[in-house]
């Protein structure tokens, strides 16, 4: 069997996979997807090929499908999700939170929300400050120490985003935009966390246009209530999630934010 022309090592938290194929027109497709988690070295656990086919190209683990698009646009956002599901099946030892991450100083915030309640823009803005981003979408929480761990999937930026907090954004590929979004990899944010965060609190984003930032403390049984709705794989860790949810919410003060502009609600998470 023929050695692949090119090969991209990739890691999120404990899981190493590989990225192969040996098409020129897929290699820099390739090589953005999960860019902003390399890895050094180590035997992949897992190896996707990419190839092209006729009237289009694909992602495949050992011969299957994963992924097909007829253009590189459709092709990128179909494998970086294929690979995303993937990797989340492999980490399911982590319990997995649909949650944005900004760690300073080794402590991190969680930013705990459903789509559209602004957790891609507040961690950008963190991370204009300063702050090492883990993640805008999916959180993974290890126990018992109750350390997140970065997840560095592309941010889909949102026009309104790229306008407030990018106006002048670095080159990005075509392919990289679909229907007026932008995938923006983590590695144009700034430099990446050494290691996992010990979390150190816990933020529920409430983005409404043209408001003012406010912020509440939120007691123990709602935080639980509102982090449990965002738990991605509750189902399999049962009682013990729960009792995992139990720990986060008395150790973490918790907060709702409600904000309209993401780069004044960074400056409050910052001096909360």
């Amino acid at each position: 069997m023929a050695l692949p022309e090119w090969r991209h090592l990739r890691r999120i938290a404990d899981y190493t996979f590989a990225i192969e194929g040996d098409d020129p027109l897929l290699a820099e497709v390739a090589a953005e997807l999960y860019s902003g988690a390399p890895a050094e070295g180590g035997r992949p656990q897992t190896c996707f090929a990419c190839q092209r086919l006729e009237g289009g190209f694909a992602l495949r683990q050992r011969g299957r499908l994963l992924a097909r698009g007829q253009t590189l646009a459709g092709f990128f956002q179909k494998a970086e999700w294929a690979l995303t599901h993937q990797a989340l099946l492999r980490l399911g030892h982590f319990f997995q939170v649909h949650a944005g991450s900004a760690a300073r100083q080794g402590l991190a915030q969680l930013l705990v929300g459903p789509p559209e309640s602004g957790k891609t823009s507040l961690v950008l803005a963190l991370a204009l400050r300063g702050w090492s981003l883990l993640g805008d979408e999916i959180a993974l929480i290890e126990a018992p120490s109750l350390r997140v761990w970065a997840c560095h999937r592309d941010l889909i930026l949102r026009p309104g985003t790229r306008a407030l907090l990018l106006p002048e954004m670095a080159q990005v590929p075509d392919f990289k935009w679909v229907e007026g979004d932008c995938y923006f990899s983590p590695r144009l944010a700034g430099p990446p966390p050494e290691g996992p965060a010990e979390l150190a609190g816990l933020v529920f984003p409430a983005l409404r246009p043209g408001a003012r930032v406010e912020w509440a403390r939120l007691g123990w049984a709602e935080a639980a209530r509102r982090l449990l709705e965002q738990a991605m794989n509750l189902g399999d860790w049962a009682a013990e999630g729960m009792e995992l949810v139990g720990r986060l919410v008395e150790r973490c003060p918790a907060v709702e934010l409600v904000f309209g502009d993401a780069r004044e609600a960074a400056e409050i998470i910052s001096e909360i």
